[in-house]
């Protein structure tokens, strides 16, 4: 769902859930998991624990079986003190490694099997005992530091104007200010806005009129969708925040990243080898040690995993400061703002409350707007055919001249009551605009028979150092129809497993299968960088589909919402969103018989 807007999340969950072939996908959408999957694969402790059901009921089931897997240990912790103050076990026999002997495993099973119940969490030895392991604290206790006292207003935006090119102009006319203890959602399909209306917040940008001012002595901390790209590769996590922060000690650094959840063996590990995830809290502890009075958030949830997006969600809950965030996660919003700004037709419309109070209020003002519509179009035929206007007064632009537009509002003002979502003309009219068709019709094309299974994994351990394994024995099998999710913290190695299975990588030791006829489809969290920046959507869907016509190709576009004025538009300048859906009309267009999606939702708007 990363870069997808609300009307195309919407979309792909429906979609998916009615989706009769493999599905493996890994996402941190709690909702999305919840209405498409059909079956849990949770990766801990260096294992794969499957779960039958959808993401509500692993939830359930995890935290029970977790109760039940501290009980154990706690129990297994007793019996070893008890043997070694015996003298029956040392602590080498405790040690286990991949090269040990079968005689020593079996040794050590038997002791500990004879304890502790063991959990449903780990696989047993052959005399049913295993070692179980401590559990992570994935407490997150960071804070982001708020700045001082500040003059008044610490935002405003006065009657901005912006658009890249004169004749597409983003908004028009708006203005707003953001009280003190605000916590703001920028809402609107993709490629209206939402994040070239930070980057004005920001003065990244500049408007083609009107002011974007922020008080003096204000401090703006920024996290983009790009914020992890402009970490330093080559630095540790702990070296780069040392260049930020000079004022702070090693240990101090160590110990906030810690506060973040990220583990110990990652602060000296280059930025470059780390996760998605990982990445992300780097840069959430950077945003954490500057003393902020505004937080401006794009896409904050993309790539962190679920324990860091509840923390996140009930920290900004609290948050005492002005909050703006652009996110496409519904239950994030819901929790987390007091008020939406709506990007709407070029305007920007507030909505007091969270997101599921906009949700409902929208929804009826949508209504009110297609009945003033109707009326205004009845309107206009009539006055057309009586001969009181011309087709020339009904079109406006930002040169006419005043008398122009008085005459046309004060014409429109005597129809249809204006509706609240446009702003009125001195004499109460507005020319309404049609509304834009958000459905999407876009299908994925599903392969013809093929041999079972189509996918297996046996025994694969692996990871990208001998003594840091992710996995080990893994094994598993899909069936036809099953919609899998792949969960578990950041850094457990959900992509690398995708990545196994479409042997991007090689295991250790293992194998992974699949039928020789099978045709997998992927998506993952960088494949909107893997489009030729230089092509329009439609040269370079021609380029990989050359059977499709160039009307075919356009109706395909057209069917997942992206307008027809970006078909042709080089897709190095299209919105995030934008290339998102690019690439599903992609993977619409193949004929699959699995589907790998890592983070399908990022970026796409909620529809």
């Amino acid at each position: 769902t990363n870069h997808l807007d609300l009307h195309a999340v919407i979309w792909l969950e429906g979609y998916l859930a009615r989706w009769k072939n493999i599905l493996v996908v890994v996402s941190h959408d709690r909702s999305f998991l919840a209405t498409v999957t059909t079956d849990i694969l949770h990766i801990w402790q260096a294992r794969l624990v499957h779960y039958a059901g959808n993401f509500d009921v692993f939830e359930k089931v995890f935290v029970s079986k977790l109760e039940e897997y501290k009980r154990d240990y706690d129990k297994q912790q007793k019996r070893l003190k008890a043997l070694k103050r015996a003298g029956k076990i040392t602590t080498d026999i405790l040690k286990a490694d991949r090269t040990e002997s079968k005689a020593k495993k079996k040794d050590r099973d038997k002791l500990l099997g004879q304890g502790a119940k063991s959990s449903d969490l780990v696989q047993t030895g052959e005399d049913g005992g295993e070692l179980l392991q401590p559990l992570k604290d994935h407490r997150i206790t960071i804070e982001f530091k708020a700045g001082g006292e500040c003059a008044h207003p610490l935002v405003s935006v006065t009657d901005v104007t912006f658009g890249y090119a004169p004749d597409r102009l983003l908004f028009e006319r708006v203005s707003f200010g953001v009280a003190v203890d605000s916590r703001v959602a920028l809402v609107g399909a993709n490629g209206t806005g939402k994040s070239s209306l930070l980057k004005l917040l920001t003065e990244e940008l500049t408007p083609v009129e009107g002011s974007v001012q922020t008080a003096r002595s204000v401090r703006v901390g920024v996290y983009s969708q790009h914020s992890a790209e402009q970490l330093v590769a080559e630095l540790t996590p702990v070296t780069y925040l040392q260049s930020r922060f000079p004022e702070l000690n090693y240990q101090q650094i160590r110990n906030t990243l810690g506060k973040f959840g990220l583990e110990g063996h990652h602060h000296e590990q280059t930025i470059g080898t780390l996760s998605g995830g990982q990445k992300a809290r780097v840069v959430f502890v950077e945003l954490g040690l500057q003393r902020t009075h505004v937080l401006l958030l794009d896409e904050p949830t993309n790539h962190l995993d679920l324990h860091a997006v509840i923390w996140l969600e009930g920290y900004l809950a609290r948050w005492k400061n002005i909050l703006v965030v652009v996110s496409h996660d519904r239950s994030f919003l819901a929790t987390v703002t007091t008020d939406i700004l709506h990007i709407w037709q070029a305007r920007l419309v507030h909505y007091a409350g969270n997101f599921d109070v906009f949700e409902k209020v929208f929804v009826s003002k949508l209504e009110e707007y297609k009945r003033d519509y109707d009326k205004q179009q009845k309107r206009l035929k009539a006055l057309k055919r009586a001969g009181k206007i011309t087709t020339d007064i009904l079109k406006a632009d930002r040169t006419e001249s005043k008398a122009k537009k008085k005459d046309r509002d004060k014409l429109l003002g005597q129809g249809a009551k204006s509706s609240d979502l446009v702003q009125t003309g001195e004499d109460g009219g507005e020319l309404l605009q049609p509304l834009k068709d958000h459905r999407i019709t876009i299908e994925f094309k599903a392969g013809g028979e093929c041999a079972h299974p189509l996918v297996s994994v046996t025994d694969v351990t692996f990871g990208y150092a001998p003594d840091r394994l992710l996995f080990e024995r893994v094994s598993f099998g899909v069936a036809v129809d099953s919609r899998v999710a792949l969960v578990g913290a950041n850094g457990t190695g959900k992509s690398s497993l995708l990545k196994l299975l479409t042997e991007e990588l090689t295991p250790v030791e293992g194998s992974v299968q699949t039928a020789r006829s099978v045709r997998v489809g992927v998506y993952s969290q960088h494949s909107a960088e893997q489009l030729v920046a230089e092509l329009t959507p439609v040269t370079y869907l021609q380029s990989r589909f050359p059977e499709l016509n160039y009307q075919q190709i356009r109706n395909t576009l057209g069917k997942f919402g992206l307008e027809g004025h970006h078909h042709e538009q080089t897709i190095g300048t299209l919105s995030g969103g934008q290339k998102a859906r690019v690439v599903f009309v992609e993977l619409g267009l193949q004929r699959t018989h699995v589907l790998l999606l890592d983070e399908p939702t990022n970026h796409l708007d909620l529809h």
